[in-house]
């Protein structure tokens, strides 16, 4: 048990090191969702060690039932020598514990020959290795592109529609009862259900009454036959009589996490006018991108508005106080409290106000007579100036600046990705839209920003994870160049990661690909840790310099079947998730396809690059006649 310690307890500590990142909130409230991962983890991996160095050894020591003596007595003779009148030659009839055993040791021999062969030409193995990861980084960059969620299968459809201008709500409402009943067909098979919502916009706000948004909640995937995009399909051509009725009938994919759209634009600006004219110069040029579709404004209604200005001295020359004008225009339109009644129930109010007719036009209002400091009764229209003009029925603020809203989907088939249109609108389209409008502030945000600070957190996280690992190794071996042999293995790792998606045809990766990759960095280096733990421990290096690289072949073979059964058992375990065996989910499926791949081949660096490292180390040192020192275990 404290031969097997420290490896342990490295391997499981650098595993939970590798998920601590995660506290960081990479990708916003993306982040929020995920944190929850490293606590499940660690108490898990902590359980593990607490048993694995406590309770499993104390099994050696228990005393099986009777029923099970004999065949504990059987296996027990097998470890003594025995007459030769007494042993059974025939293989067949040998126990199937030493068959397996002959079999593996084999495969542990023919392990050993290869390293051998490796080691006579390590300079090369080693250049060979970093070419593969030279190649397959550039590769990547030169191929593989990154945005938020590119293969989730939503769970949510949007159909945005426009009724003929000037349709009222009541009457919209019935031209979409042909569309909702053919959804209905659907209920209880594909779809859970739907929900219509008449003038309303995206964000909840009230718009054009001839304007309608259906959202349609299907069922998850792994549940039904169909995909989103071929009910959407079906959808289409099933509408396709009904498309003359309408100005516009768009279906689109809810994104993973409530974007219903990729591409989204906040235009800033306090001045209503120029923030309009921007956002309508905006989805111009939007609709004239081909990669674009569905291109919306997100402007409230707008509802008829009369700006009352007092003249000052008008009011000072005939003696009228602000405060009566502002009494007056209150009783006068939604009446000025003057008590309460209190009642059993409930309380009546009673108010002071004019007549409901003589409160329906501007001008009757305003022949409403003010009262003066000498009791003289004024006209209100004496003392105002009015303005009519139109002004939005809700307010959006950023940092106290008015916003509005432009998004965009993108085209199915497209090969762009939305931060690549993004770096296009940049670079061409923006800076023309500022010169025009230079108090105006424009900037994507919703997945295109997710994706931005997730780049940039992940790469600090990243950055983290390395450092805390490799501090926490160096402690633990006692050595700086054994950490960098071991994380090693982390890039080869990545290159497993990166020919898997390519070789899946994902070579847009997302969030969940990052998350994996993270992940992985802790797991693909547990072999390493068992191979070089068990080479530091029994390396003679005292021996001579013509039998090192055999003596490092003859330990390293010892460690094949831990090596694969800790790189099987874990692939077991993430293969039914990577691969929807038991049941599809897209954010997990990524998540355990990058670390499942990117285990197989760090194990197979783990088995040829890390012993020939290795001997490349321990030639240098019979070359430098470097002295023996003392080891963690007394041996030199």
């Amino acid at each position: 048990t404290s031969y097997v310690l420290l490896p342990i307890t490295a391997a499981i500590i650098t595993t939970c090191l590798s998920f601590t990142p995660l506290f960081m909130n990479i990708g916003g409230w993306h982040g929020v969702m995920i944190s929850f991962l490293p606590p499940v983890i660690f108490l898990m991996l902590g359980a593990s060690l607490f048993e694995s160095i406590l309770i499993l050894p104390s099994h050696m020591s228990i005393r099986l039932p009777k029923i099970f003596m004999g065949r504990s007595r059987t296996l027990g003779a097998q470890l003594t020598p025995t007459p030769r009148s007494r042993q059974k030659t025939p293989a067949a009839l040998k126990p199937a514990e030493q068959r397996v055993r002959h079999w593996f040791l084999a495969w542990e021999a023919g392990y050993g020959r290869l390293l051998q062969k490796a080691f006579k030409r390590k300079y090369w193995v080693i250049l060979a290795a970093l070419v593969i990861l030279g190649g397959s980084f550039l590769v990547a960059a030169k191929t593989m592109k990154f945005t938020m969620f590119p293969r989730t299968e939503s769970d949510q459809i949007n159909l945005v529609g426009e009724a003929p201008r000037g349709m009222l709500a009541k009457q919209t409402a019935v031209l979409v009862q042909p569309v909702e009943d053919m959804l209905k067909e659907y209920l209880g098979r594909e779809m859970i259900g739907f929900r219509t919502q008449i003038a309303r916009s995206r964000r909840g706000r009230a718009v054009e009454e001839n304007k309608f948004r259906i959202r349609i909640q299907i069922v998850p995937r792994g549940e039904r036959k169909k995909s989103s995009k071929q009910l959407i399909r079906e959808w289409e051509e099933k509408l396709e009589p009904f498309q003359k009725d309408f100005e516009k009938l768009n279906f689109s994919r809810q994104h993973w996490g409530g974007s219903e759209s990729p591409v989204q634009v906040l235009i800033k600006d306090n001045n209503d006018e120029n923030r309009r004219a921007c956002a309508e110069a905006l989805a111009r040029e939007m609709a004239g991108y081909p990669e674009l579709e569905n291109i919306e404004v997100d402007k409230p209604i707008t509802n008829p508005e009369y700006k009352l200005a007092i003249k000052r001295e008008e009011m000072k020359r005939l003696g009228i106080s602000a405060s009566g004008v502002k009494s007056t225009l209150r009783a006068a339109v939604e009446g000025l409290l003057l008590y309460e009644l209190k009642g059993e129930n409930e309380e009546r109010y009673v108010r002071l106000t004019i007549p409901e007719e003589s409160k329906r036009k501007i001008g009757d209002i305003l022949d409403i007579p003010v009262e003066n400091k000498r009791n003289y009764l004024v006209p209100l229209k004496s003392i105002v100036t009015v303005t009519k003009q139109t002004t939005p029925a809700n307010i959006e603020r950023q940092d106290y600046i008015r916003t509005l809203m432009v998004f965009a989907d993108m085209k199915q088939g497209t090969k762009k990705t939305p931060l690549e249109i993004a770096g296009e609108f940049e670079a061409q389209v923006f800076p023309v839209l500022q010169r025009q409008y230079p108090t105006t502030g424009i900037s994507f945000t919703g997945e295109i920003f997710d994706t931005r600070a997730t780049k940039r957190d992940m790469l600090y996280a990243v950055i983290m994870a390395l450092a805390l690992i490799f501090a926490v190794l160096a402690l633990l071996f006692n050595s700086l160049y054994k950490p960098l042999i071991i994380m090693l293995t982390i890039p080869f790792g990545v290159v497993g990661v990166i020919w898997c998606l390519i070789g899946h045809g994902m070579s847009v990766y997302g969030f969940f690909s990052l998350i994996g990759g993270l992940g992985m960095m802790g797991v693909v280096i547990n072999d390493s840790i068992v191979m070089l733990t068990k080479l530091d421990r029994e390396y003679d290096r005292g021996g001579h310099k013509d039998m090192s690289d055999t003596q490092i072949a003859e330990i390293a073979k010892t460690r094949l079947q831990a090596v694969l059964l800790t790189t099987l058992t874990t692939i077991a375990a993430l293969f039914p998730t990577a691969y929807g065996w038991a049941g599809f989910d897209s954010m997990l499926s990524e998540m355990m396809l990058v670390m499942g791949w990117g285990l197989i081949f760090g194990t197979m660096i783990t088995l040829v690059l890390v012993p020939s490292l290795y001997s490349l180390v321990q030639d240098l040192r019979h070359t430098l006649a470097i002295p023996a020192r003392a080891t963690c275990d007394g041996k030199r």
